[in-house]
């Protein structure tokens, strides 16, 4: 009797593992971690600052994951903000500055509205960063600093810096041209909230 308890016990423990895969049962362990919305760019692409368009769908949407913006000054009046110092247009540098004051951040950039709180979950529970976009996930101190502090005397680039997590691609879509931003405000996806921010 007591063999089979224990057998029962240990395939409970593997149904929970497996549980864990679902998006109602995913761990929720956002606590641990503030969400860092970059919106420092120069939008050059976009004919001017993208952002200004963005802001309080981001904070709303994200709040649960207390979110402070990071740009050079403080855009948008009211809200939370990390004024980086560096005069440089990459985003690596403010996110070195980052892990300087935090040991592990949640970074999302401020041109992709579409991504989930689910997906954002994902890459907190793994601890990585989006595959198709490492401006989305997780950096750690101790593990991502010193090779970002490298590869800002080289090339800049983000790749390769965290490991690395897949999620779906549609929800990484950067809003880089008028045109994609009209077609997001008639996403059937967010069909009646989005006009009370826009």
């Amino acid at each position: 009797m007591n063999r089979k308890r224990v057998r029962k016990g240990v395939e409970n423990r593997k149904n929970c593992r497996k549980k864990w895969t679902k998006k109602q049962s995913l761990p929720n362990p956002t606590g641990k971690y503030r969400l860092f919305i970059l919106v420092g760019g120069k939008s050059s692409r976009f004919g001017k600052d993208k952002t200004q368009l963005t802001y309080r769908f981001l904070y709303r949407k994200f709040r649960h994951f207390r979110p402070i913006f990071v740009a050079k000054k403080c855009k948008f009046k009211g809200y939370p903000f990390f004024v980086e110092t560096t005069q440089q247009f990459a985003p690596i540098f403010p996110i070195i500055e980052l892990l300087k004051c935090y040991s592990q951040i949640l970074v999302l950039n401020g041109d992709t509205p579409k991504i989930s709180s689910y997906t954002l979950r994902q890459l907190i529970y793994h601890r990585r960063v989006a595959t198709q976009n490492p401006l989305v996930g997780v950096y750690l101190k101790r593990r991502d600093l010193e090779r970002l502090k490298r590869r800002a005397l080289t090339t800049l680039r983000l790749t390769g810096i965290a490991p690395t997590y897949s999620v779906n691609p549609k929800e990484l879509l950067n809003i880089n041209r008028p045109f994609q931003w009209e077609e997001f405000l008639t996403t059937p996806t967010y069909p009646k909230y989005l006009s009370n921010f826009f």
